[in-house]
């Protein structure tokens, strides 16, 4: 199970979810990429938000 998977599986996960942001927005995201696509689009924005905070 994706991390995404289980956040879907939580008894109202909705109410988790930002204001504006909702199952069918990410359902799209989640079709457009595949998990290994999405792990690496993740690292690279974590690497950029270390180099950012790190150059500080």
């Amino acid at each position: 199970m994706t991390p995404y998977e289980k956040l879907r599986s939580i008894p109202d996960a909705p109410m988790y979810l930002k204001e504006n942001l909702t199952f069918e927005l990410l359902d799209n995201i989640a079709k457009v990429y595949t998990d290994n696509e999405m792990a690496k689009k993740v690292q690279l924005e974590r690497d950029k938000l270390f180099d950012k905070i790190l150059t500080v």
